[in-house]
């Protein structure tokens, strides 16, 4: 299945529950546990897109479905994205990632830096994280 088409069923609002964590576990299910098995494989390209795919739709619909209002203090989605980040930055720590690959990664987080959800909210939290 295209990833484009899983976001139909991670999105749907009948998903928005408290904290979003029926979200956050069709993310995993259906996305961050393919990015971490394509980081095993060592197929960084392809896990970098994937990631930022559904990083930036998580991004959209934390502000177009009015995410913000479901929480108080977790966003289950923001930690399951703050999880694969933790893997990606630990491969490019130990300089497992080739150059070009790492560029994508930071272009994807400067993507992401420029969303509403960041400037206005700092979702993704992973963002920050990288930045330090």
């Amino acid at each position: 299945m295209e990833i484009k088409n899983t976001f139909d069923i991670i999105f749907d609002s009948p998903n928005i529950d408290w904290e979003c964590s029926k979200i956050a576990h069709l993310m995993d299910e259906y996305v961050l546990n393919y990015v971490e098995e394509l980081l095993d494989a060592e197929c960084y390209k392809t896990a970098i897109e994937q990631f930022f795919c559904v990083t930036e739709a998580c991004c959209e619909h934390f502000i177009s479905d009015e995410h913000w209002g479901e929480f108080d203090d977790m966003y289950d989605p923001d930690y399951s994205m703050l999880a694969t980040y933790r893997r990606f930055a630990d491969i490019i720590k130990n300089g497992r990632m080739p150059a070009d690959c790492v560029e994508q990664f930071k272009s994807g987080i400067k993507k992401i830096s420029e969303m509403e959800s960041y400037i206005d909210y700092g979702m993704p939290m992973f963002v920050s994280d990288y930045e330090k």
